[in-house]
């Protein structure tokens, strides 16, 4: 009886020791399940943060002009896309645009644009050579407000147009073209003043 008496007692002790690991395993398991949770939820919103619209501007030099190019590096189509631009900047580029480039810009501004996967808008601002004319350089700050899915996205940007590297102009076939109408105004002028001396 003392043999089956501490069998039985071995069997308790093993039953615990089971039962204690048992729990053991199921508090590490319940751990690494809310760990996996976690990490499976931390994934998803990275995924989210990467799969929509992004837009970002850029410096945008062509041939003699300059600009603001709004790229959109997104997996997917930006939609209601709004450009704000510091009224101080634009007033300040209309000042020395020369060719009526900046004279829509505010109503351009205002009208709501579709900018497409790995596409571009570009805002063209004047003359680069006009723009350095101005003395107190003011920078370009604005805001790009934008939308995918009703979800509303924002970039802010900031260009100070003088801390980029020297940007030389070289003159272009609009340049030619202004000096030849310059030429032929002056040529028209000047007949028109031989008539009007003989009359």
């Amino acid at each position: 009886m003392a043999e089956s008496s501490l069998s039985d007692w071995i069997m308790v002790g093993v039953t615990i020791v089971y039962v204690i690991a048992t729990v053991c395993i199921f508090i590490a398991n319940n751990k690494s399940a809310k760990a996996a949770e976690k990490q499976l939820q931390q994934m998803k919103k990275q995924f989210e943060e990467n799969d929509r619209p992004i837009l970002e501007a850029e410096f945008l030099y062509s041939g003699s002009y300059f600009g603001i190019r709004f790229r959109n590096h997104g997996n997917h189509t930006a939609q209601k896309v709004a450009i704000s631009l510091s009224d101080d900047f634009i007033t300040s580029v209309e000042s020395v645009d020369r060719f009526g480039v900046v004279k829509n810009l505010r109503t351009q501004l205002q009208r709501e644009k579709v900018v497409g996967v790995h596409q571009h808008y570009d805002i063209i601002l004047g003359k680069y050579d006009d723009y350095k004319r101005i003395e107190e350089r003011i920078p370009a700050t604005g805001r790009i407000l934008y939308y995918y899915n009703d979800k509303a996205y924002k970039s802010d940007f900031y260009f100070d147009f003088d801390s980029y590297n020297p940007v030389y102009t070289i003159g272009s076939p609009d340049d030619a073209l202004i000096k030849e109408i310059s030429e032929l105004s002056n040529q028209l002028r000047q007949m028109n003043m031989r008539s009007i001396t003989k009359l």
